[in-house]
């Protein structure tokens, strides 16, 4: 996957105000945009994703244009061909399991799902061991069951990319490695590119193949981290920005 990412925000909000002004490129299977709460990370995702939209700069995912605002192009969220995965999973209450994974398969003149639709969702979901669970509302599953729940969902649609905000956020220590090791897999499967948003060293040691730190609106990229994990295995994204930036000057 080949992402461009170039874009500027305002943002005003009581007291405060927040410019957002991100600049990286990546090509990797994962890419990895890591920082502190309040940082800019999701609102760079969202723009990603057409959630939001930026007042300057371009998007570009595999040379294909989503924004630009000098030639006014701006993909609609449902044309973007993106799965997208909020932190709080964002799963409907009142519907079932089987009707959330659903939902996105639905056009907007579609009452019910055709045949081959439903087979798509029973097929996701024992894919994701959670076809049991088919008639179950989401307030009486499990963080890691919600989870899969919402990626199911979010790959459904079978999507050109995958963005994750947090994916791990709220879940315990136990849980959070093993669905790690299961997005490892589910990438590889579905052979989609994901961007994940973390604040967790942890899981950039997990999927940091490129890394973009953000801090107070603006990005830092780190590439080729995961061989530089390798040549040293203590490392850390801050320790790292350290260097760099010591080196620079």
């Amino acid at each position: 996957m080949a992402i461009d990412v170039n874009i500027k925000k305002q943002l005003t909000e009581k007291h405060r105000h927040f410019q957002l002004n991100v600049q990286f490129q990546a090509d990797s299977d994962f890419l990895v945009l890591f920082g502190p709460s309040g940082a800019g990370k999701s609102l760079t995702l969202q723009s990603i994703a057409g959630l939001i939209t930026p007042e300057q700069g371009n998007i570009k995912i595999n040379n294909s244009v989503l924004f630009d605002s000098e030639t006014h192009v701006n993909i609609p969220v449902h044309c973007r061909n993106i799965g997208y995965l909020p932190q709080n999973y964002a799963l409907f209450p009142h519907l079932t399991v089987a009707d959330n994974i659903g939902f996105g398969l639905k056009k907007l003149w579609q009452w019910k799902l055709s045949h081959a639709e439903k087979q798509r969702v029973h097929n996701i979901m024992s894919l994701f061991e959670i076809a049991t669970l088919a008639h179950s509302f989401p307030r009486s599953l499990s963080g890691g069951q919600q989870q899969r729940v919402a990626l199911a969902r979010a790959l459904v649609c079978k999507p050109s990319l995958l963005l994750l905000d947090e994916p791990f956020a709220a879940l315990n220590p136990l849980l959070r490695t093993k669905m790690r090791n299961e997005l490892l897999q589910i990438q590889k499967l579905f052979q989609v590119p994901v961007v994940i948003i973390t604040h967790d060293q942890a899981d950039v040691d997990a999927f940091g193949e490129t890394v973009i730190v953000i801090d107070d609106g603006k990005a830092q990229q780190i590439c080729a981290y995961k061989e530089q994990l390798r040549e040293t295995p203590a490392l850390s994204v801050t320790n790292l920005m350290w260097a760099n930036n010591s080196a620079l000057n």
